[in-house]
């Protein structure tokens, strides 16, 4: 939620609360912490990683097509510190687009005139590689790794354990 879209509900809860609402002061409270939380937050810079708390700046954009094999074309709005989400590994990626007068052959020279933009084209031709498929331990894996107790028989809270981790990894993994 942007810094004033938070200020718009706030707004919006203080005239709602001089009708004597119920909890509208304490969800008036939770905002305004949020925005002055929001406010304070450092500016997002070119030297920042691609993970960050309060989220990616908010010119970015990710760049989607309705079918896998479609073009993705847009004007970069700063050629010079563009960031860029990749679509296979989900890292946003600072990117440099400079405009170019050819000549004869390989040769090129960069043309800085305010009035020109790089335009980017983008196309997967291949497509993602499928996700695996999940594979369970063996019986034989989780008693190897229960160690088959003092007595060759492992406790049943400890296979119930191995179990109960297993399937929240298979949940989380779907």
């Amino acid at each position: 939620m942007s810094i004033e879209a938070m200020k718009q509900a706030l707004e919006a809860l203080e005239i709602a609360a001089e009708g004597g609402g119920v909890n509208f002061y304490a969800y008036a409270e939770e905002l305004r912490q949020a925005i002055e939380q929001a406010e304070n937050q450092d500016a997002w810079t070119p030297n920042d990683t691609a993970y960050r708390p309060g989220g990616l700046p908010q010119d970015f954009i990710v760049h989607e097509v309705e079918n896998e094999g479609d073009w993705s074309e847009w004007v970069c709005p700063d050629p010079e510190k563009y960031f860029m989400k990749c679509c296979d590994c989900g890292l946003v990626h600072e990117m440099q687009f400079k405009v170019a007068k050819y000549s004869e052959g390989d040769e090129c020279e960069f043309v800085k005139d305010a009035d020109l933009q790089a335009v980017f084209r983008a196309r997967r031709t291949t497509p993602p590689a499928a996700q695996r498929q999940w594979v369970s331990l063996t019986n034989d894996e989780i008693m190897e790794m229960l160690d088959y107790g003092q007595y060759g028989r492992v406790p049943q809270y400890a296979r119930n354990f191995v179990d109960a981790i297993e399937a929240k990894l298979k949940e989380k993994n779907q």
